[in-house]
C-alpha cells in the first residue's frame, strides 16, 4: 500500500474506544476527595485567623483526608463485568 493510501484508510475508519482508566465508582470516589480538599482550603481561608481552631485542626484533617480519598480511589482495582453478566444498576 502507498501512504496516500494508509492515510486514506485511516480516515475512513472510525476511532475505537478504548476502555476507561477507571471505574465510575472511582471516579466518584476522586470528586468526593478533591471536593474534601476543596472544603478545607475554603474553611482556613474564610476563617482567617492565623491561631484559628478551624486553620489548625479542622481545615488540615479534611485536606490530608481528601488527599488519601483520592490516592485509595486511584490504587483501588475495579473489577470489569464479564462478558456474559450485565451490570447492577
Amino acid at each position: 500500500m502507498t501512504p496516500a493510501q494508509n492515510r486514506k484508510n485511516r480516515k475512513g475508519r472510525k476511532s475505537e474506544q478504548k476502555p476507561m482508566l477507571f471505574s465510575a465508582v472511582n471516579y466518584r470516589w476522586m470528586g468526593a476527595g478533591v471536593l474534601l480538599v476543596i472544603i478545607g482550603f475554603t474553611m482556613m481561608y474564610l476563617e482567617n485567623e492565623v491561631r484559628g481552631f478551624i486553620s489548625l485542626y479542622v481545615s488540615p484533617i479534611l485536606i490530608l483526608g481528601g488527599y488519601m480519598v483520592v490516592l485509595a480511589a486511584i490504587l483501588k482495582k475495579s473489577n470489569p463485568p464479564a462478558d456474559g453478566q450485565l451490570s447492577s444498576e
